[in-house]
This record gives C-alpha cells, sequence and structure tokens, in this order.
C-alpha cells in the first residue's frame, strides 16, 4: 500500500466516524444555559490568579516577620555564650512588644481567597481542599491567640533572702535600698508547637511619694540571664539571648529583680509599707506571633520595706 492510498483510506475513515455539526437546539441551549447561569463566570477567571497573588504576598510577609529585629536591652547576647556573666539593667529587656496585624490581615486576605475560590471553582476537589484551607487558617488564628505556651517545670528559688518573721510569708528578701535580688525560675513548654523566648516585657520604673517632696521607686523586674543548671549560684549566670524551645523541653531562667528605694534588710515595724512579688511578664514568639505571658511564681516574694525612707 502506498503512502497516498494509506492517507485517502484514513480520511476515509475519518470521514466516516464525523458526526457533523451541532444539531441547531443543542447549540440553543448552551447558549441559554450561559446567559441564565447566576454564578458570577468573571470571578472564576481571577479566582486563580488571586490565590496564587495572596499566596506570594503571605510568603514575602512571613519572611519579613521572621528575619526581622528583636528588640532587646543593650545587654542581650548575639547567642549562646558559655562565659559568667553579670545580669545589667536591660539585659534581655523587650521593650517593644509588636502587635500581630501583620499576620492578621494576611490571615483575612487568605480567607477570603480561598471562600471565593471554594465558591467558584468547577472542580469538587478543588471546593472541598479550599474550605478545608480556610476552616484551617480559622482555626489556626484562633487557638495561636492565647498566651499560655510557658508551665512550670517544677524549680524555684530566691536569693539573698532570711527566715520569715511573724506576719511575713513566702520568701522574705534580705537586702537594704534599692539593692539587686535574683529569683531562679524553670519553665517548660507546654505546647505543641515551638516558640522561641525573647525576654521579659519592659515594666518600666514606677515611682512613690515617701515622704515630704520624697519619691521612692517600688520593687521590679530589670535583666534576665540563664542559669545552665540547676543550681542558684549567681557565678553561673550566663548572658541572655533568644532561646528556642521545642514542645517539652526546659529552660533555666534567671531573673534580676531591684527591690526599691525603701527596702529593709530587717523586719520593719509594720508591713503596711512592704510589698509581694507574684509574677514576671515574658516574653516569647510562636508562628510569628508575639505573646506576653505573666508567669506565676509558686510562691510570693516577700519585700520588707519602710515608709518613709531617705
Amino acid at each position: 500500500m502506498s503512502e497516498e492510498t494509506f492517507e485517502r483510506d484514513l480520511r476515509a475513515a475519518l470521514a466516516m466516524r464525523d458526526p457533523g455539526p451541532a444539531p441547531a437546539h443543542l447549540e440553543a441551549v448552551v447558549r441559554q444555559r450561559l446567559a441564565t447561569d447566576p454564578r458570577p463566570r468573571r470571578l472564576q477567571i481571577v479566582a486563580t490568579p488571586l490565590a496564587s497573588i495572596a499566596l506570594v504576598a503571605a510568603a514575602v510577609i512571613i519572611a519579613i516577620v521572621v528575619s526581622r529585629p528583636i528588640e532587646v536591652g543593650p545587654g542581650s547576647a548575639p547567642g549562646p555564650s558559655t562565659l559568667p556573666h553579670q545580669i545589667a539593667p536591660g539585659d534581655g529587656v523587650v521593650t517593644d512588644v509588636p502587635q500581630p496585624i501583620t499576620q492578621a490581615v494576611t490571615a483575612l486576605i487568605a480567607c477570603a481567597v480561598l471562600f471565593l475560590t471554594a465558591l467558584q471553582a468547577s472542580r469538587r476537589r478543588t471546593r472541598i481542599g479550599a474550605s478545608l484551607a480556610a476552616l484551617l487558617i480559622l482555626v489556626v488564628c484562633v487557638t495561636i491567640g492565647t498566651s499560655d505556651a510557658l508551665g512550670d517545670a517544677g524549680m524555684f528559688g530566691v536569693t539573698p533572702t532570711r527566715e520569715p518573721g511573724e506576719g511575713e510569708t513566702g520568701a522574705v528578701l534580705s537586702v537594704t535600698g534599692d539593692d539587686a535580688f535574683t529569683v531562679l525560675v524553670s519553665l517548660r513548654n507546654t505546647s505543641r508547637l515551638p516558640l522561641t523566648i525573647l525576654g521579659i516585657a519592659d515594666g518600666g520604673t514606677i515611682e512613690v511619694g515617701s515622704g515630704p517632696g520624697a519619691m521612692a521607686t517600688l520593687p521590679r523586674f530589670a535583666g534576665v540571664g540563664f542559669f545552665p543548671g540547676m543550681e542558684l549560684n549567681l557565678a553561673t549566670i550566663l548572658p541572655f539571648h533568644p532561646r528556642a524551645l521545642d514542645p517539652g523541653a526546659e529552660v533555666h531562667l534567671a531573673l534580676r529583680g531591684l527591690a526599691g528605694t525603701c527596702a529593709v534588710a530587717t523586719r520593719p515595724p509594720s508591713n503596711d509599707a512592704s510589698y509581694e512579688i507574684r509574677e514576671v511578664p515574658l516574653v516569647y514568639e510562636q508562628l510569628t506571633i508575639t505573646h506576653t505571658q505573666t508567669i506565676r511564681f509558686v510562691e510570693s516574694i516577700h519585700v520588707p520595706s519602710r515608709m518613709p525612707c531617705p
């Protein structure tokens, strides 16, 4: 069989199978269906580009947020150090806690695009996938808003202290004036996601009147470092740096406090001017969201004070 004969037979076979032009009534039905379909077809055209733009924007924003510098006090170390360190005021103090506005806007845009995709997609699998993705984003937004990822790991200590006197409870400080004291507290990541401890929140310095024309500062935490072990040994304190914690991991923090202008080492005549420290605000980051969690101590720290004071 020659090539020309084969081509002629093939064309004849294809012509026999050709059903010809579509019936006129079928064309009319298709045109009527397109004209009366309530779904806005133009949104289907832009659904996929919008989804791509939203995903790219979310990736860029997350990269910027993750790589942004961390605003901590001047004494913070850029990385782990094994050299002993004396905590100075401002070490590991977070001066600016950012609000998750960028992440919230990104989540809203992503949910809106996925919702439109679920409404306009012609394939059932696409609609189901977009709906599940939007639901997952909503669940993550709701659950990540709680600041309770850190729990007590069982270690707590305060120095310097003295034995409690009558009417005194908790760990009683033995310092005079605005001297320093140190608190050892161990914490555990009790969540299912990793996090990074950024430091303690900046509570500032609060002053009150202590007599005619005199002002006194109140007790406060002014810096933070690390204990390498579970022993309250001031000679082993390491400088603070942002510390990553996997789920279940522990960290031992050394909190440096200042007792306030009116603190006294001995028991004052009256406890009316004494103070109690029960908690410290700790800042951590999880999934690019910055949280401030109030860590309550297992027992209060009693600061004997006397008013008026010099």
